[in-house]
């Protein structure tokens, strides 16, 4: 006899920037102890990140950085090819968990919103997702959307981005940051009872923090043997931004993004030393961009979020400086920082020097 369909699955798209990574780990490093309670998170989407549901969701060559990191040679028949092979793993992952007990199922990836962009996408997951339960939830968690842009900057610099301050030129219909859009496009997939929206942010966690929301959330009692997930990526200040930015921007060298054999120490040292409030825009380009979305922002309280009372976000911007300070660091600076952070290795200080000749 075939085990019985799975009663919920809790798709978690989100948003970026809203703790993703720290549910993702937490999810992943507590596998045996959420089967006690009939859950499963599996791991044929991906270990941590389900990065997997997003690249199956794909109609098209779109994507092209996410196929390529997932799927190799982009083409349509590679694509195919992979969903229909994630679809076959899946299911056996999910039939082997059901046997096992398995009733409930949760998946997480933020590239299911960010890369996820059209209703015949979202109707791919649903119909995946609804063959092997009788429900499926939506979570998205929404924040204010010149944090996540900013938050976004302090990701971008130690992977390589070289621009001195966060990118705020995006319009109102950026998909990314229109919550409205996001979630219209979830509904008319999953139905409007499908989507749970909720508010990061500590002061409005059911439970005082974002992994106990989480577990309310998704109906999954709070248990204090839970594995506390490792925390990474610190948030690195003003300062450290401004040397990565400098090195970001060199042809070469031992801290170069793709090629530099000491990049690794240099974001660990940094992270040792150099931890707090990053590069920031001025108050006044903080708002402006901010304000574009507070009409969508409106559309979302009220539908799914009824009883927070207007605005949806607070209009608190007083964290943001009057000017904006942008992460440019001359060369003599830069050299000051690096003979500090490595002053136990000459020949890292050498190779460094070299770089800038």
């Amino acid at each position: 006899m075939a085990p019985a369909p799975l009663e919920t699955i809790y798709l978690h798209i989100g948003a970026e920037k809203t703790g993703t990574s720290t549910i993702q780990r937490f999810l992943a490093g507590n596998r045996l102890q959420l089967a006690t309670q009939g859950y499963c998170y599996p791991s044929a989407p991906g270990p941590e990140n389900h990065i997997a549901l997003a690249v199956y969701a794909q109609d098209s060559m779109r994507e092209r950085g996410l196929l390529n990191q997932t799927i190799g040679e982009v083409s349509a028949q590679s694509l195919c090819a992979f969903q229909v092979n994630f679809e076959h793993a899946l299911e056996a992952e999910l039939m082997a968990a059901r046997e096992n007990g398995c009733r409930n199922l949760v998946l997480s990836s933020e590239h299911c919103h960010t890369r996820v962009k059209t209703v015949s996408e979202t109707r791919r997951l649903s119909a995946l997702l609804s063959r092997v339960a009788r429900d499926v939830k939506v979570i998205f968690y929404v924040r204010r959307q010149d944090e996540i842009a900013t938050s976004i900057y302090s990701t971008a610099v130690r992977v390589g981005y070289s621009h001195p301050l966060p990118d705020l030129r995006f319009g109102p219909d950026a998909h990314r940051y229109n919550y409205w859009n996001a979630c219209q496009l979830y509904e008319e997939s999953f139905g409007r009872g499908g989507l749970v929206v909720r508010q990061f942010g500590e002061k409005t966690y059911e439970g005082g923090t974002l992994l106990r929301d989480f577990c309310r959330t998704v109906e999954l009692d709070w248990d204090e043997k839970f594995a506390a997930p490792e925390r990474r990526n610190k948030s690195l200040d003003g300062t450290a931004q401004g040397l990565l930015v400098f090195v970001n921007d060199l042809r070469d060298g031992p801290f170069h993004p793709k090629t530099g054999r000491h990049r690794p120490a240099l974001l660990a040292r940094l992270q040792e030393v150099h931890v707090g409030t990053g590069i920031m825009p001025a108050r006044s380009q903080a708002m402006a961009f901010a304000n574009q979305y507070d009409t969508g922002n409106e559309r979302v309280r009220a539908r799914y979020l009824p009883d927070v009372p207007a605005p949806l976000f607070s209009a608190d911007f007083s964290m943001y400086p009057e000017a904006a300070c942008e992460a440019r660091m001359s060369s003599d600076t830069a050299r000051v920082l690096v003979d500090a952070l490595f002053h136990d290795r000459p020949d890292i200080v050498a190779a460094f020097e070299a770089s800038l000749s």
